[in-house]
């Protein structure tokens, strides 16, 4: 066998686990896990103080089960970054570090919080000096604002948050990246699960969470990854589970400790797209079921039969930074008085420029004085990590929730317009520019 990089370090890895241990189903830890988020939970839930206990003892400890073995896995170059298999590999490790947890604690239910990014501010339970979960590396405190890092804020109830951080309404490979075949940096490219919230926590925290290498010893490290599996389990409830390529069902997942101290069982990314048999679930997944809900228009129901509307529109741009949409009343005249209207909006968006930065997606009233919703991009590059390159053909997005159900812009038409920016915590680099800014537009009713 060709020994690479990767194989070695897990080689390595292995032999100071012992011996591997045999195929097994999943613990289920005697029922369904609920992970919750951790708005509102009460400072001595007890899945948090079984957290604090174990992180407690886990960092005390040396071996197979210690907080430092959980580094040394995220860190072996197992081509889990830049690529479809992102989401599968941390999957794996968040559940077996679950287990762990459960195993040292003496919680065998225990649930890893989520730290729902939406809240706008972290976790406040991760904030107490002298708490195992406190991490004195970060450069925020639980009062600093994610919208103040990037610059803008974003409008509650206007458009749809669960697109403004994970766009779970992409198709896949928008979603998930590509695939990587040789584990290399460069080698693959990154989906919006990757690139955008997720990337832009790890910068936010500030501290180890900017280091790949050290980044899983930070407690807050696990309640953000929480979250990011959450996206993914919205993305297949609103998609299905069997909505994946069969490269992507084979693609190996490997490396990680079992809860007795052995290297796990091999295993593959299509063992991971549901997460019910691997023994949890989340509290909430209804940004799914909102996402497939009909959508109501103004007027009454259009008796006249199915008609298909398809245009391609172009943008003007207002400055190097801005560019503007015009989607004129007659494209979208024919959805007045259609209930749930079969809209496809992609807009296809390049930017140039910024080490980091975000694009706002705003739709506005014809005179630019009412905002009818807003969307946000990001390019978020990880330090340590790599080309972190989008999607080849730039940024992919849905954007049919933009279209407003409101008489006014049904009648007048209305604006779309891309607005980028450098991200304000990251004040570097050059002003972005976008490029070109295209929707394509396709309506039956």
């Amino acid at each position: 066998m060709r020994l690479t990089r990767r194989s070695v370090t897990g080689a390595l890895l292995a032999s100071s686990l012992g011996a591997k241990a045999p195929a097994q189903t999943f613990d289920n830890g005697g029922g369904l896990r609920v992970r919750r988020s951790l708005t509102g939970m009460s400072i001595n839930d007890p899945d948090l103080q079984a957290l604090r206990y174990a992180v407690a003892q886990m960092r005390a400890t040396e071996g197979p089960l210690s907080w430092q073995t959980q580094r040394q896995v995220h860190a072996a170059p197992w081509g889990h970054h830049n690529s479809w298999r992102f989401l599968p590999w941390h999957r794996f490790q968040l559940y077996y570090l679950e287990r762990i947890i459960a195993h040292v604690s003496g919680k065998p239910d225990f649930a890893m919080p989520y730290w729902d990014w939406n809240s706008d501010h972290a976790p406040a339970a991760y904030f107490q000096h002298g708490s195992p979960l406190f991490d004195s590396t970060r450069t925020i405190t639980s009062a600093s604002r994610i919208s103040t890092y990037l610059g803008f804020e974003w409008a509650s109830g206007r458009g749809d948050q669960d697109d403004f951080w994970g766009r779970t309404d992409n198709e896949f490979g928008d979603f998930f990246g590509s695939q990587n075949p040789t584990g290399e940096a460069g080698a693959g490219f990154a989906g919006s699960a990757e690139q955008y919230g997720h990337n832009l926590i790890h910068l936010f925290v500030g501290g180890r969470m900017r280091n790949l290498l050290e980044s899983p010893l930070d407690p807050l490290f696990w309640a953000h990854h929480s979250n990011v599996d959450r996206q993914w389990a919205v993305w297949t409830e609103t998609h299905g589970v069997r909505n994946f390529p069969r490269e992507f069902g084979a693609e190996p997942c490997t490396g990680y400790v079992d809860a007795d101290g052995f290297l796990a069982p091999a295993r593959t990314a299509g063992e991971a797209v549901d997460t019910r048999p691997m023994g949890f679930t989340y509290d909430d997944l209804t940004l799914a079921r909102r996402a497939n809900i009909l959508e109501q228009w103004p007027g009454q129901r259009d008796p006249t039969p199915a008609i298909v509307s398809t245009r391609s529109l172009q943008g003007q741009r207002q400055s190097p930074s801005l560019v503007r949409i015009f989607v004129p009343p007659a494209l979208v005249a024919s959805l007045k008085g259609a209930y749930g209207p079969r809209l496809d909006v992609t807009g296809l968006l390049q930017v140039i420029g910024g080490d980091g930065y975000a694009v706002r997606i705003t739709c506005r009233s014809i005179d630019l004085s009412f905002v009818f919703g807003q969307d946000a991009v990001f390019s978020v590059p990880m330090g340590g990590m790599g080309p972190m390159g989008m999607h080849p053909m730039g940024h992919r997005l849905q954007l049919r929730r933009l279209i407003p159900r409101d008489a006014r812009a049904l009648n007048e038409g209305f604006w779309i317009e891309a607005e980028s920016n450098l991200l304000r915590g990251e004040r570097r680099g050059m002003q972005p520019e976008v490029a070109s800014f295209v929707i394509n537009y396709r309506a039956q009713v």
